[in-house]
């Protein structure tokens, strides 16, 4: 629903949503994934 877009951290969500609902803490996680498989790939 509109009015629930923005939810502080909680049990939900560990970093809350942004303002499309989106779970921030997954999309950080899945941003860190790249992250560390394009430094792993560079390194070697």
């Amino acid at each position: 629903a509109p009015w629930d877009r923005l939810k502080p951290p909680g049990e939900f969500g560990w970093f809350g949503t942004d303002h499309l609902g989106r779970d921030v803490f997954a999309r950080t996680i899945y941003g860190a994934r790249i992250s560390l498989s394009v430094g792993l790939f560079v390194a070697l």
